[in-house]
């Protein structure tokens, strides 16, 4: 059996695509390969079949001639994809192995580190209320609200000694950059980010609060 080919026919429909670095992908972008990676060699083992032979079917007869009831060329190109597409196929599995593992050791630390912070700030003793919160300030668009809470603001977590010189001086600290904070309100406590900057009103902040 004889055909044409094309240099576009060579591929047999596979994708072009390059691995050289696969182990730098993310886990979307090895996900998305992998896919087509199997689709791919499902297209490539539907040409075998077509053909009535698999990888190790002999492409010649028992005279030691080539078969000419097979497109020898086709299978030869398919068998040879496949080869390659399998190996393939294994890099890309290991490198979604290390991604899925840093993965879920990043969300594992991060919901450790998460509950740690959210257990310190249900110990903490609330050391300050906001009584007023201005319209538009840095406050106010962090979500703060009167009568809020102040349990948590950066790493002060507890009332004593110069308490207010250490508010200010976290805020200053801290002048256009985020601030962890963690307020109570009505029994629930919030997670908050306050970024201190100047705005067209008085401050950094734009709220009063009362120390308890």
């Amino acid at each position: 059996m004889t055909s044409n080919y094309d240099i576009n026919s060579l591929t047999l429909g596979v994708p072009d695509y390059d691995i050289t670095d696969v182990s730098t992908f993310d886990l979307t972008r090895l996900g998305d390969l992998k896919k087509i990676i199997e689709s791919s060699l499902t297209h490539l083992f539907d040409t075998l079949k077509d053909q009535n032979v698999d990888m190790n079917t002999s492409l010649l007869t028992q005279d030691g001639f080539p078969r000419d009831d097979i497109d020898i060329v086709r299978v030869r190109l398919a068998r040879t994809n496949i080869v390659r597409l399998r190996n393939d196929h294994k890099k890309v599995l290991e490198a979604l192995d290390v991604r899925l593992q840093e993965h879920y050791s990043s969300k594992t630390k991060s919901d450790s580190a998460l509950k740690d912070q959210r257990n310190v700030a249900e110990s903490a003793i609330p050391f300050a209320r906001i009584t007023e919160v201005v319209k538009d300030s840095p406050a106010d668009k962090a979500g703060l609200q009167s009568d809020d809470l102040i349990v948590v603001l950066g790493k002060l977590t507890t009332n004593g000694a110069n308490l207010l010189q250490n508010i200010s001086r976290i805020v200053l600290e801290n002048e256009n950059k985020p601030i962890e904070l963690t307020a109570k309100r009505n029994g629930d406590l919030l997670q908050l980010t306050l970024t201190p900057k100047k705005w067209e009103g008085r401050g950094l902040l734009g709220c009063r609060l009362d120390l308890l």
